[in-house]
């Protein structure tokens, strides 16, 4: 029950503070309250024995309006920091999240989809928002507020009091049963959140292929069925939490029989005056929201301990933290040596071994799946590194990663694009110079920008949805020609392109600084053959390397391959 206060005290001791003060605030709340069924009491005894005077009644009103106005200023200071503290955990939870993404290797996004990281990044933190606010404040009206109020009516009368809380053990019992049926119904629900949410991106994503295949009747359905689902488990839930609800009122409504009952025969034996027995009967009246406020704080903190455990999985993923060497290279000479690597239990790099001085131009083919994108992924450092990899002689491990990548500029086959403008999508974070202009121009993508009515302040759809592939591709090379990069990581740039437009962009290619380096991949051997090296892989292996004159002299894939594309046997 407690065991979640305890697993975010980190959160309550950064801004103990506020809750300081809203629970305080509370305190008071609470105790005020309970002082109005009391001077009921004494003027109905006061009443009764003619002994109320008008100056001790204007006295006893006078206090009951006091009280009233310092606990709505009180409720006011309670309900403003104790919510702005729930805001701000979910403000923290979800800086740590992003944390976590920004700086995960690509492994943890295999084993975690778009949509449940989105699922617990909203529902499951808004649930963590409710634990935090509403739920301090259910536990305080339920804890505090129900032991003050019997204390008060033991005053009165310990004998009728005893008798009317027979009931409330069976509450314990209740609970301690509707829990756990809570915490199961609201898991499944959250599962079905993700797969809910994984399908509503992939198919915003995929509008376009659903209805060129006529799918939407199809996929709406299968939609359909999975939010029924999702519809039936979030029924279960509001069931439990309602019959927890149920019980809260059930349960006092007993002890307010039994007080009635119990309490007419003390007052006829003289053993409580009918002031005392008004002032119990108000005192249980009260006690039924602390009741319920029991009741909906086991439903929220069940529900906050699910998503807290569904988080935690998130945060505490047992990924492989990639190094964090303290080694600036100036300068830009890479190389492999012996490097193995897999995604998996099959390899996907086998005794791969490059010599790429700085400046180098380095020319990447091979059939489909043979490693080639593995390959250059490697030079990223967003996987674990792998042995053989060196810069300027340091091994990957030594270097500071970050100052690395600010080196880089990569442009992968499937190209990331953002709901901003235009110009926002090359920048990205950058600031704005006249290079811009020649990047496009490098690009290719001038003409294309001469026809969007609002240029770079184009707004540009989700991932770029109102481009064209091959202007997506040039977009993404002008973004990382930006950079002026000391590598440059071209993933099969120019697929998507016309010749007129690929020779354009070979041309300014050749025009790069002698110092940059060029790994570019490619299915067109034309885009390779200018290349100081090519290397063909095949099945993880590089099975023939040189330049292109000595690849066609070798007479295996590269020169098969150039005969199908058109080219001449020379």
């Amino acid at each position: 029950m407690f065991h979640l206060l305890y697993e975010l005290k980190w959160f309550y001791k950064a801004h103990k503070k506020s809750y300081h003060i809203a629970l305080t605030a509370l305190v008071f709340i609470d105790v005020f309250i309970l002082v109005p069924p009391m001077f009921v009491g004494i003027i109905r005894d006061g009443l009764q024995s003619n002994t109320l005077t008008f100056s001790t009644y204007k006295l006893i009103m006078a206090l009951l309006f006091s009280l009233s106005l310092i606990n709505y200023i009180l409720g006011y200071f309670a309900d403003f920091y104790l919510f702005n503290a729930a805001n701000a955990a979910m403000h923290e939870l979800r800086k740590k999240i992003m944390e976590k993404l920004i700086h995960q290797n690509p492994f943890f996004f295999h084993h975690h989809s778009s949509g449940e990281i989105m699922s617990r990044s909203t529902g499951d933190v808004s649930s963590l928002g409710d634990y935090t606010g509403f739920g301090m404040m259910a536990l305080m009206d339920s804890t505090f507020y129900p032991a003050v109020i019997l204390l008060l009516m033991m005053r009165i009368s310990w004998q009728l009091t005893l008798v009317s809380i027979l009931p409330l053990p069976l509450l314990i019992f209740a609970s301690k049963y509707l829990e756990g049926k809570i915490d199961e119904s609201f898991t499944r629900a959250q599962k079905r959140t993700d797969e809910l949410s994984a399908m509503v991106l992939a198919h915003s994503r995929g509008l376009r292929v659903l209805r060129a295949y006529v799918q939407e009747e199809a996929q709406e359905e299968k939609l359909n069925t999975l939010s029924e689902s999702l519809r039936k488990d979030r029924n279960d839930v509001s069931k439990y939490v309602s019959l927890f609800n149920f019980t809260g009122r059930a349960i006092p409504g007993m002890s307010f029989f039994l007080a009635m009952a119990f309490g007419v025969a003390y007052v006829r034996s003289g053993l409580l005056s009918l002031g005392g027995l008004v002032s119990i009967n108000l005192y249980l009246g009260m006690l039924s929201w602390p009741m319920m406020a029991f009741g909906e704080y086991m439903a929220v903190n069940q529900q906050a301990k699910t998503s807290w455990g569904r988080i935690q999985e998130l945060l505490n993923f047992d990924d492989e933290p990639l190094p964090k060497g303290g080694i600036l290279s100036p300068g830009g000479n890479l190389s492999f040596k012996d490097v193995n690597f897999s995604y998996t239990d099959n390899p996907s790099l086998i005794d791969i071994n490059l010599d790429l001085p700085q400046g180098k131009r380095l020319g990447i083919v091979g059939p489909i799946g043979s490693g080639k994108t593995t390959l250059l992924r490697q030079l990223l450092g967003i996987y674990p590194l792998v042995k053989g990899i060196r810069l300027d002689g340091q091994d990957f491990e030594d270097i500071d990663l970050e100052k690395y990548r600010q080196t880089l500029g990569f442009v992968p086959q499937e190209h990331i694009l953002f709901s901003k403008t235009l110009k926002k999508n090359i920048l990205l974070g950058e600031e704005e110079s006249p290079y811009l202009c020649t990047c496009l121009d490098m690009a290719g993508f001038l003409p294309d920008l001469v026809e969007m009515p609002l240029g770079m302040e184009t707004l540009l759809g989700e991932n770029g949805i109102n481009l064209s592939g091959g202007q997506k591709q040039r977009l993404s090379l002008a973004r990382a020609l930006y950079r002026k990069p000391k590598f440059l990581l071209l993933d099969d740039t120019l697929s998507a392109v016309d010749n007129l437009t690929q020779s354009h962009i070979e041309k300014h290619l050749e025009q790069l600084p002698k110092e940059t380096t060029l790994l570019l991949i490619s299915h067109r051997l034309s885009a390779v053959k200018n290349c100081d090296e090519t290397i063909v892989l095949n099945q993880g292996r590089i099975s023939e390397r040189g330049t292109h004159q000595e690849l066609l002299g070798l007479r295996g894939w590269y020169w098969q391959q150039w005969l199908l594309q058109g080219g001449n046997d020379v």
